[in-house]
Formats: structure tokens, C-alpha cells, sequence
């Protein structure tokens, strides 16, 4: 199954547990067999630490992963269509050209950034002195 994270809803599925069947909240794992201690609804802490196959992901967290996972696929799948492959690049192409295009487009480079008072002096960079 999932491994629970700190933090995680988990019910307890350990056969024979006083707790089977309850919700509770991932405090702590310590990463090694028995890693998980929980935070019961009432409050109470786990006197014992269980163990992965003692505890079960709740659904409501198995939907968030879901939904943060096929939000980063979604992601990757537009890095992919913004040049990340060759197929794609024929389509990027055209578009990094245009924005070239427009930048050109504006005039003598130092005059479309000035801002200000651009129409008066752009009048004087026109005559020959």
C-alpha cells in the first residue's frame, strides 16, 4: 500500500489492537520496522509504535496524493509541449520567432525602453544631426 507521511490520517488495521478501526494522525516515524506513532481523535498518543501493514492509508489522503500527482504529470506534460522534446519544437519555433519579431518591431532599441517623453525626442533622433 501508501506509506503513511508525518502528518497523515491513517486508521489502525492491526488485528487484535484495543484502536482497530480508528482514526488517528501519523506523529512521528522513525523509519525502521515498527516506524509510526499516532495521535488518536481523543487526543491519547499510541503507547506502542505500528508497524507499515498495521495502519492504512485514509482515503481522503490517498485523493490528495492523487490529485498533487496528476497535477505535477500535468506539469511535466506542458515542460514537454514548451520545447522539451523534438516533436514539440516545431511548434515552439514559430512562436520564440514572432516574440524576436515584435522586440525588432519596436524601434531603435534604447528609445522603446525610455518610456517618458519618447514621441518628442524620437522626433530629433529622425534628423540628421
Amino acid at each position: 500500500g501508501m506509506r503513511p507521511f508525518v502528518g497523515e490520517r491513517v486508521f489502525v488495521t492491526k488485528d487484535g489492537d484495543a484502536r482497530v478501526g480508528e482514526a488517528a494522525v501519523v506523529i512521528q516515524d522513525d523509519a525502521d520496522a515498527q516506524p509510526f506513532r499516532l495521535r488518536f481523535l481523543d487526543g491519547a498518543l499510541s503507547k506502542v509504535f505500528y508497524r507499515e501493514g498495521e495502519v492504512t492509508l485514509a482515503q481522503e489522503e490517498r485523493k490528495k496524493r492523487a490529485a498533487v500527482m496528476a497535477s505535477l504529470q500535468e506539469e511535466d506534460a506542458r515542460a514537454i509541449a514548451d520545447g522539451g522534446d523534438d516533436g514539440a519544437e516545431m511548434s515552439a519555433g514559430p512562436t520564440s520567432d514572432a516574440n524576436v519579431d515584435f522586440v525588432s518591431g519596436m524601434g531603435s532599441g534604447a528609445d522603446a525602453v525610455t518610456g517618458g517623453d519618447d514621441a518628442s525626442r524620437s522626433g530629433t533622433c529622425a534628423s540628421p544631426d
